[in-house]
Order: structure tokens, then sequence, then C-alpha cells
């Protein structure tokens, strides 16, 4: 497990299990915590989680697609708001197929990815 914060928010990321993002959810709230819906800078969010985590890791955070609202939404039912930094080429569509959203890690840098909600990734987890 790592640790790490943002903009006074604390995150810890499960490196040891891969899980879809509906378990990944339950996990998270097992420990008490939720998925990762940070409240700050989504971009400096990315460069802080990706000082921490091991290269091409791609993990779940709390984030869906609504086909209701068509926008992007965390698992506080709060929009997403400010620029979400897609991998290149992405996002995937349809929407309503890859409406999960996943963090990768790829060296300096972070991305936001969307995959099926039941792909296997691991999961990071806000306090």
């Amino acid at each position: 497990t790592i640790y790490f914060h943002h903009e006074g928010e604390t995150f810890f990321v499960n490196l040891e299990d891969r899980m879809t993002w509906f378990e990944g959810r339950k996990w998270c709230q097992a420990r008490g915590v939720e998925l990762a819906h940070p409240s700050g800078n989504l971009r400096t969010f990315l460069i802080e989680s990706a000082s921490v985590v091991r290269r091409g890791w791609p993990a779940w955070i709390g984030a869906s697609y609504s086909s209701e609202s068509e926008q992007w939404q965390w698992v506080t039912g709060l929009s997403i708001q400010g620029d979400l930094r897609w991998y290149p080429g992405l996002p995937n569509t349809p929407l309503t197929r890859y409406n999960c959203l996943v963090v990768l890690f790829n060296g300096s840098e972070s991305y936001f990815y969307n995959r099926p909600c039941n792909d296997r990734y691991n999961v990071v987890c806000q306090f």
C-alpha cells in the first residue's frame, strides 16, 4: 500500500489486489473510506500520484460516466469539474461501455483512462 497527499486530502493505493470498479468501491468502503474523488486540482492530483506509484500501473478512482447526465461524476454524485487529462487518443467510446475511470501512472506523468467497469485493476482510496 502506498499513501500520498493532495491538497489536504489523503489517498492510498492498493497494489496487492486487482478487482472490478464495483469490487474496488466495496473494498474501500469496508475499510471506512471511499474510492478516490479529489476535490482539488485534477492536474496536480495526477502529478502527485505519479510521483509515488509505479510506472504503467493503472488503478480505479471513484468516477464513472452517467448516461443520464452525460457527464463524468464522482462517487459523491458531483460532476467532475476541470480538465480530465486523457491519455493520448482517449476517451474510449462508447462512453456507456467504457464508463469507469482509471488513473494510469506512466512514469513522471499520469493520465485518465476510461475502461469497462468489469476490468480488473488496483484501486485508489481516499480518507
